[in-house]
C-alpha cells in the first residue's frame, strides 16, 4: 500500500509527464490530443498538495447530530430567553472544531465548547499565549472563529452582534480606537455558557450568509455563461461585411475564433464555455473568457498553439 505522500509525488510526476507530451511538436498530433484530453482531468499541483497533506493531517470526526445544545438559554432582560433550537439546521453542516497555534493544529474536538476549554487550559498552564479556533464545514470549508468571543464580555458581543468590523468580526461596546482585543486575557470558564451560545448564534449567522453568497456566485456564473454562449452563437449566424466598422470586425473576429474553440473540442460547446472560464497558464493565469472579449488574439494565440 503506497503512502499518501507517495501518491501525491506519483501524481504530481503523471501531470508534468502529460505536460510534456502536450507541448512536444516532434510527436503525432494524436498523441499530443490525448495528452491534452488527460490533463484536462488532472487537479492542479496546488490541489494535489493539499489532498495529500488532508490525506496525513485527516481534521474531521463523524458526528451524529448537531454539535451545539438546542437546550442553552440565556436570561437576557433586555432581549429574553435566547435558544439556540433555530441554529441547528446551519451547525448540523459543522464536524469538527480545531485549535491553530503559531501554525500548527490541535486534534479535532467535536464541539467548541471542547475546544474553547483546551485553549484556556493550554493559556491557563502557560504552554501558549493565544491561540484561532477554527470550525470545519462539511463540503470543506473552514470558518475562523473570532477571539473577540472569548476575549470580550459575551454579553456585549452579543448585544452588538447587529454590527461588525471589515474583517467580519464582531464589534463590541468594550472595543477602543487602536485596541487589539486579542491582547486581552481570556474570559474565564464561568463565561463558557454565555460564549457557547454567542458562537452558536455567530455561526450560525455566518454560514447562512456565506450560502447565500455562494448560491448568487453560481447563479450569476451560470447567467454570464448562458449570456456568453447566446452572444457568440449570434456572432456565428452574422452575415460577413467588409463595410463595418473595427468593432463590428472584432466581433466577426471574436466569432471565428468561437468556431475554432468548437472545432478544437469536437463541437461540445459545454466543454468549449468551461475551457473560457478556467484560468489558463498561457496568458498569465487570466481567464480566457476576459481575454476573448477584450483581446481576442491573445485566444487565436493559445488555441494555434494548442491545435
Amino acid at each position: 500500500m503506497t503512502l499518501p505522500h507517495e501518491r501525491t509525488r506519483s501524481v504530481i510526476q503523471a501531470r508534468e509527464f502529460l505536460e510534456e507530451l502536450r507541448r512536444d511538436t516532434a510527436l503525432p498530433p494524436a498523441v499530443r490530443d490525448e495528452a491534452f484530453r488527460l490533463l484536462r482531468h488532472y487537479p492542479f499541483d496546488y490541489q494535489v498538495l493539499q489532498a495529500g497533506w488532508m490525506e496525513e493531517n485527516p481534521s474531521w470526526i463523524p458526528v451524529a447530530g448537531p454539535l451545539f445544545s438546542s437546550s442553552i438559554h440565556w436570561e437576557n432582560p433586555a432581549r429574553g430567553a435566547y435558544d439556540l433550537c433555530h441554529t441547528n439546521d446551519k451547525l448540523e453542516k459543522i464536524h469538527a472544531f480545531q485549535i491553530r497555534i503559531v501554525g500548527e493544529l490541535s486534534r479535532p474536538y467535536e464541539s467548541f465548547r471542547e475546544a474553547l476549554e483546551a485553549l484556556q487550559e493550554a493559556v491557563a498552564t502557560g504552554s501558549v499565549t493565544d491561540g484561532e479556533i477554527l470550525a470545519y464545514l462539511r463540503g470543506g470549508r473552514t470558518l475562523s472563529i473570532p477571539p473577540t468571543f472569548w476575549r470580550v464580555d459575551p454579553r456585549a458581543v452579543m448585544t452588538n452582534a447587529a454590527t461588525t468590523h471589515q474583517d467580519g468580526s464582531p464589534a463590541s461596546s468594550l472595543d477602543q480606537p487602536g485596541e487589539d482585543s486579542t491582547s486581552r486575557p481570556l474570559l474565564s470558564r464561568a463565561c463558557n455558557d454565555l460564549i457557547v451560545a454567542a458562537v452558536g448564534r455567530w455561526l450560525a449567522e455566518e454560514i447562512k450568509r456565506r450560502d447565500g453568497a455562494l448560491h448568487q456566485f453560481f447563479q450569476e456564473f451560470s447567467e454570464s455563461r448562458n449570456t456568453v454562449a447566446k452572444r457568440l452563437s449570434a456572432l456565428l449566424r452574422t452575415e460577413r461585411d467588409d463595410g463595418r466598422d473595427e468593432r463590428d470586425a472584432q466581433e466577426r473576429e471574436i466569432g471565428e475564433i468561437w468556431q475554432e474553440l468548437l472545432t478544437f473540442f469536437g463541437g461540445k460547446e459545454a466543454s468549449a464555455l468551461d475551457w473560457l472560464y478556467q484560468r489558463c497558464w498561457a496568458i498569465n493565469g487570466d481567464r480566457p473568457i476576459d481575454r476573448l472579449l477584450t483581446r481576442p488574439e491573445d485566444i487565436r494565440y493559445v488555441i494555434g498553439q494548442f491545435a
